[in-house]
């Protein structure tokens, strides 16, 4: 199957975003309110979920099987993280937050517990972090794109259905090597949207 590229988004297509009127959860905050959060949370949460099953494939299911990971990480904390918005650490105590990101900031992330995966994932979401997910065995990778829910997803002989389950509330669609050179040809359904995922 070779090198398949991704971009991950919460927009489904190009109406979706000239409707958007937030980017992050600060924006969202400041036009919504508290109290409708639960719209937002929501969203987040896919992200969660769609992250983290590139880390079960590439971290869990090794371990089980293998005794150990092959995941690699790099993961940079904000550089200002304590002056940092108090809304992006929305239902987090913030000071404890920082604390503990700083100390998974220096973890092997193969040996995080879950609720630790989650908790980086929120924070990754959030932008007081940047990962960077690469697995050495196949070359796959995960990093964060250049806007908020945004993702770059490379996949070396896997399809997304051979690991990701269909979210509401994100859209994947085919791309190319974003380091490609002058003679790089593109995919035949470069800008497709993938409809294809793993049946439960």
């Amino acid at each position: 199957m070779g090198f398949n590229f991704f971009n991950l988004s919460r927009f489904k297509n190009e109406v979706e975003i000239t409707k958007s009127s937030w980017w992050d959860i600060e924006d969202y905050i400041a036009q919504n309110g508290v109290s409708n959060i639960s719209e937002y949370l929501s969203i987040e949460d896919d992200f969660i979920a769609f992250l983290k099953e590139f880390y079960d494939e590439f971290s869990t299911k090794q371990k089980d099987s293998l005794g150990c990971g092959f995941l690699a990480s790099h993961i940079i904390v904000h550089t200002n993280i304590a002056i940092v918005n108090d809304c992006f650490f929305y239902g987090m105590n913030k000071k404890n937050a920082i604390k503990k990101l700083l100390y998974i900031e220096k973890q092997n992330i193969n040996f995080l517990e879950e609720k630790d995966i989650i908790f980086l994932f929120r924070c990754w979401i959030r932008e007081l972090c940047n990962v960077y997910l690469f697995d050495v065995s196949t070359g796959s990778f995960l990093r964060a794109s250049d806007s908020p829910f945004s993702f770059e997803l490379m996949l070396k002989n896997y399809e997304c259905k051979d690991i990701f389950s269909e979210y509401p509330n994100i859209g994947v669609s085919v791309t190319m090597d974003p380091e490609h050179d002058i003679e790089y040809i593109p995919p035949k359904n470069f800008g497709e949207v993938i409809t294809e995922f793993k049946r439960h």
